[in-house]
């Protein structure tokens, strides 16, 4: 299975074939965010490599 719609987040992808000789690493975006007084902010947006 290449990507997969989980309907949750994002399309994912397995990986980590190259990496660790098993496909068994889900390969979701993922966002480093800062929480102050309550508010959200978004400081970075990380994509995983794709091998």
């Amino acid at each position: 299975m290449a990507e997969f719609n989980a309907g949750i987040i994002v399309p994912v992808a397995w990986g980590g074939m190259t990496d660790y000789g098993v496909a068994h690493q889900l390969l979701v975006p993922f966002w480093i965010v800062e929480v102050k007084n309550v508010k959200e902010t978004v400081l970075a947006k990380m994509n995983p490599e794709q091998r």
